[in-house]
């Protein structure tokens, strides 16, 4: 899980490696969304929350790292496997994957335990959190995370956890980690992990060894031993369209690198557009600053039109962007790119904020590389409801990841 967020785009030529990096922060399945949300708020604080005014919503819990560590205690003879949901109401995946969450909880109480723990703000415990737990009719126990240390309650739930939403994780009746989920779960999948762990006890209750041949067929398993990388790892065919941001290399490669146009002239454009459902930008509008040079210009268009139809800009619309602002500048010294999106609540975009920030922070990348030189040139805020990604890179530093990712780009052209 570590890496799969840059190795889906390293063979993809980018305009001048931006395009690159945003992909790459967004993408979550943070594609949740390795929109990285954890545990930890950078918000202002914010007076105890008042009791609910409904007596009718369902109770939801504030625990702090201790308390989260307490309740993934499996101990004794009457434990039970325990399933875990983080989520938080800003997470559409989260939402969209809720009533399949509720199916499960229902057919199988009593037979496990299951919580749910949300991520959001603390003001929020009274709110939005038990009102969309009450429209979802969720009985299961709810309860919201409020700690100063997300790191250490990362590693307390999954060493495999980078924070990603929505997180679903399943226990044995000992504590041993049976089942993970970054993304929105296939709850046939969990319901089958759960099984395996159910049969036995159900089976030993006279003291006899069970039958396996009776109870599964067990050559599925023996070929895919290793379930949780399966369930892990991000469908890339589903998220990303390599083909546009090849295209888009191939037709300028040779004339940038025989050095047949100026890659540091300066120009400025800016594009706007919507995003549809699959992530691609549809009717954008293209302004052109005067004083613009005309080739670095079209180059700089067809570049983000093939970012716009590569499917790339999914994870933004995920989280409920649907319109997208990308304005590139260029002078003779510094390349910047700043990429606006609206959310639905100023919540939501400083949430996201310090969700991206704190992915960056934690993010092990090695010194030299695209990705490095990105990470330490990117800003990210928010201005109301609005998401700002600001990236002002050096023109040598971007020089160099031009060439390296063209040359790499119609090396593979001509092999094709």
């Amino acid at each position: 899980m570590k890496n799969s967020v840059w190795a889906k785009t390293k063979t993809v030529i980018l305009f001048f490696g931006l395009i690159f990096v945003f992909a790459q922060i967004f993408s979550v399945e943070l594609h949740a969304q390795k929109r990285r949300k954890t545990p930890a708020r950078t918000a202002k604080k914010k007076a105890a929350p008042k009791p609910p005014i409904n007596p009718k919503l369902p109770k939801v819990t504030q625990i702090d790292t201790l308390a989260l560590k307490n309740l993934l205690k499996r101990e004794g003879s009457s434990a039970k496997p325990l399933l875990i949901n983080f989520w938080a109401t800003w997470c559409d995946p989260c939402r969209e994957e809720f009533p399949d969450l509720v199916k499960i909880d229902a057919d199988y109480r009593g037979k496990i335990d299951f919580i749910t723990i949300s991520l959001d703000y603390l003001s929020e415990i009274n709110g939005d959190v038990p009102k969309f737990l009450a429209e979802m009719k969720a009985e299961m126990p709810a309860y919201l995370l409020k700690t100063a240390d997300e790191g250490e309650a990362i590693a307390l739930v999954s060493k495999t956890w980078e924070g990603g939403l929505p997180f679903t994780i399943l226990f044995d009746a000992s504590g041993k980690e049976a089942y993970l989920r970054q993304g929105k779960i296939k709850p046939d999948a969990v319901r089958a992990e759960i099984d395996k762990l159910l049969v036995p006890v159900a089976e030993n209750k006279d003291q006899t060894k069970p039958d396996e041949s009776k109870l599964f067929n067990k050559k599925p398993l023996e070929e895919n031993k290793d379930q949780t990388k399966i369930e892990t790892k991000p469908d890339e065919s589903k998220n990303f369209n390599k083909k546009p941001l090849e295209d888009f290399g191939a037709r300028y490669g040779e004339v940038i690198l025989k050095n047949d146009i100026d890659i540091n002239a300066p120009f400025q454009i800016e594009v706007t557009g919507d995003l549809d459902e699959s992530g691609k930008l549809v009717n954008p509008a293209l302004v052109i600053r005067p004083g613009s040079n005309e080739k670095m210009t079209e180059i700089a268009k067809e570049a983000v039109l093939a970012f716009g139809s590569s499917q790339l800009l999914k994870p933004l619309y995920d989280i409920g962007g649907r319109n997208i602002k990308i304005i590139l500048a260029q002078n003779q010294t510094e390349l910047q790119a700043l990429i606006f999106t609206e959310t639905d609540s100023e919540n939501r975009a400083r949430a996201l904020v310090s969700m991206l920030n704190l992915y960056l922070k934690n993010l092990k990348v090695k010194e030299g590389t695209d990705e490095a030189i990105l990470m330490k040139n990117v800003e990210i805020s928010a201005q109301g409801k609005t998401l700002i990604i600001n990236f002002l890179i050096p023109n040598d530093e971007k020089n160099q990841m031009v060439r390296k990712n063209l040359i790499r780009i119609l090396e593979k052209s001509k092999n094709n």
